[in-house]
Formats: C-alpha cells, structure tokens, sequence
C-alpha cells in the first residue's frame, strides 16, 4: 500500500531490534513514523505475515487503550504491507527524565491506572518502563504498544507490573518504595481484578528470586 501523501525524514528518535522510530513531516505536520524491520534470520515470506499481523495488532491497540480510558498517540495511518505506522507526536517530557530529575512522583498513581484500565480491557502493554510514559501538558500519555497483546490472563497482566517494578527498583532506587506504593494503589483502585494479578505478581518475585539465589 502506497502512503497517500509523502513523508519527509526529520530525524532518528530512536533504532532498534525490532523498529526503527522516525520524526517526519506528513501532511505539514511533524508525527512519528514506525517502521517495522525485517529479519535477516527469517524466511522471508513468514517474516513478512509476522510484521504485517503485529503492525495490525499495534495499530489496533493503540485504538482499544484509547477506549479503555488511557491516553496514546493517535493513529493517523497504517501500512501493514510496509509494516509502518504514522502516529500523532507526543510533545513532553519522558517519565524516567522527571523521576531522574526527583520531580512528579506522584504519576506513578497515574500509571497504575493507566494499567489497571488495559488490564481491564484485556490489554497487555508488554513493555511499561518509565521510557514509555510521555507527560505532556498533565495529560500522561503511554506509548510504544510493539509488544503488546490481548489477554485477561492474570500471570500476562502481572508480567507489566514486574516489568514497571523493575525499571523502578533498576532505576529510580531512590524513589521505589513510594513509587511502587503509589502505583499498586493506583492499580488497584482502577481494576477489580488486581488481587489475582497481584498475588501472580508474588509468585513472580519469588520465582526470580529462587533462580537468583
């Protein structure tokens, strides 16, 4: 599928295994572009359905979340033949930079919301670091939905917050026992389903520390 208007690259935001994230202007307007990349090590003919099938998924995602009650980017147009999207460009500040910086703690309660209303509507974000929150205004936005996928499996929707608690305890070891108190509370008061979830998330912990141990 051929793009209906051409784009012109910016600059690189961001290369990476699976996508190359592009700063363009579409249409007069700066967005995002994201290009799936091929892979080398796969056949081509499956490279190219699998591609195809998770820029769909994304686009479609980032769609649910928005219904769900969670702020994304916009989807403005998708190709999945190309496997690209073209989505609204987020102007802010990245979560990791405010916690870095000790300010704006408090959205960590705004994620586990932002969580407990995937989770509620059977999504999975696969990939919630404190990168993939963007403040803009005070609207706090999620992004980069790449790894994301449908499940109201209790041991999926526990995988985000080990991923989140994670990044917090890795990167923001100053700040994780509010943050991570801030964002369970946020959670729970968002999804019914967050005990069975949370107690998942237990057996998680305890399951990494045994391997670690």
């Amino acid at each position: 599928m051929d793009r209906p208007i051409e784009i012109k690259e910016l600059r690189v935001i961001a290369r990476g295994a699976e996508a190359d994230i592009l700063e363009v202007e579409w249409m007069d307007v700066r967005v995002i572009l994201k290009r799936r990349l091929p892979k080398e090590y796969l056949n081509p003919a499956l490279d190219a359905r699998v591609r195809y099938h998770r820029t769909v998924r994304e686009a479609e995602i980032l769609h649910e979340a928005k219904l769900s009650g969670v702020p994304t980017p916009l989807v403005y147009f998708v190709d999945p033949v190309n496997a690209e999207i073209i989505m609204e460009m987020i102007q802010g500040f990245r979560l990791k930079e405010l916690l870095e910086s000790g300010r704006r703690v408090d959205l960590l309660g705004v994620v586990g919301q932002h969580l407990g209303r995937l989770h509620s509507g059977g999504i999975v974000h696969g990939d919630p670091t404190t990168s993939n929150f963007i403040l803009s205004g005070e609207v706090l936005y999620a992004i980069d939905f790449g790894l994301s996928f449908r499940s109201h499996a209790p041991q999926d929707l526990a995988s985000d917050l080990h991923v989140i608690k994670e990044a917090l305890e890795s990167y923001h070891s100053d700040l994780s026992k509010e943050a991570v108190q801030l964002l369970m509370s946020g959670y729970s008061e968002a999804f019914d389903g967050s005990p069975e979830v949370i107690r998942w998330l237990r057996r998680l912990e305890s399951s990494g520390r045994y391997r670690g141990a």
